[in-house]
């Protein structure tokens, strides 16, 4: 019997709807969100804090970044997409439904494997562009200094006195000039929390989820424990490898790694609902979530 929503282009077929509205309005929500997160990561100025003369901790010298920010953010979204892709094709290619479903956004129809991949990739979207933005706001508040911010900032020594002489007695100055690179100097103030440990936890977390939920298969779980385990590896790595650079103290490691677990925790819980499949095929993100998702009508 046909549905109300349902379209059906053959005996052989059944066609589902996607509601435009409720798509272009999440799309538009992500964008805004990621627009303003990138706002706040270059275009602002940090808060601007003193230095205390006595402060060893910001005196480690300037490496560079092994991994920079555009490259961490690259690694995370290409690494989780192509997880998710080969995961669906697999799947796809091994769960076939006995009625095959095709999907209708507007004049265009595709499959399961794009409909489930892009609702999955969509799901770890949303939390990063959420994390990264909490991250900046951070950033910008705090303003605290690097480890390696006196190599970095290179303070003229007629502004940075730390001779215990009257002007200073207190061993602590704000009216100090750096003479380093101006970006550079901008970057140096942005140390809590760390945005790579951040974004390395939140997509590790994700990826393990969404493998514990697509690969069930008694014989193929030591392959998938491994995978996993490969995942938290390389966010513990990159997360780490900050601290060797003297880019970031180890409670902004922490802290971003925290922040970055939370937000994959919301994500997984109110957006993809931890990858719940409704008759173990079709995906329906319609019902009982937290946030509103471009949903098929199903009725």
């Amino acid at each position: 019997m046909k549905k109300k929503g349902d379209d059906e282009d053959s005996s052989e077929e059944v066609t589902k709807t996607i509601d435009v509205g409720g798509f272009g309005l999440n799309c538009l929500c992500i964008l805004i969100v990621s627009l303003v997160a990138l706002f706040l990561k270059f275009a602002p100025i940090p808060r601007s804090v003193g230095i205390h003369c006595d402060d060893v901790t910001i005196r480690k010298e300037y490496k560079g970044n092994t991994i920079g920010g555009p490259q961490i953010i690259i690694l995370v979204s290409i690494t989780t997409a192509i997880v998710i892709l080969i995961t669906e094709g697999i799947t796809s290619f091994y769960r076939r439904p006995t009625i095959p479903i095709r999907y209708k956004l507007g004049a265009l129809k595709f499959g399961e494997f794009l409909y489930n991949s892009f609702n999955y990739y969509w799901g770890f979207f949303y939390g990063f562009a959420g994390y990264f933005l909490i991250c900046c706001v951070i950033k910008i508040y705090c303003g605290r200094l690097r480890p390696n911010f006196l190599a970095v900032c290179d303070p003229d020594p007629a502004t940075f006195i730390c001779d215990g002489s009257d002007v200073n007695r207190y061993g602590y100055t704000e009216d100090y000039h750096c003479r380093g690179d101006p970006r550079l100097v901008k970057d140096a103030r942005e140390s809590f929390p760390s945005l790579h440990a951040a974004s390395a936890a939140g997509s590790a977390l994700y990826i393990c989820a969404y493998l514990n939920a697509k690969i069930t298969k008694p014989v193929l779980q030591p392959m998938r424990t491994l995978f996993q385990l490969l995942f938290v590896v390389l966010a513990l790595v990159v997360s780490l490898q900050r601290i060797t650079d003297n880019a970031h103290h180890w409670t902004d490691v922490l802290a971003g790694f925290i922040i970055g677990i939370l937000g994959a925790i919301y994500t997984l819980h109110c957006v993809v609902h931890w990858f719940t499949e409704s008759n173990g095929i079709d995906i329906d993100f319609s019902t009982n979530g937290c946030v509103e998702h471009p949903h098929v009508k199903l009725s």
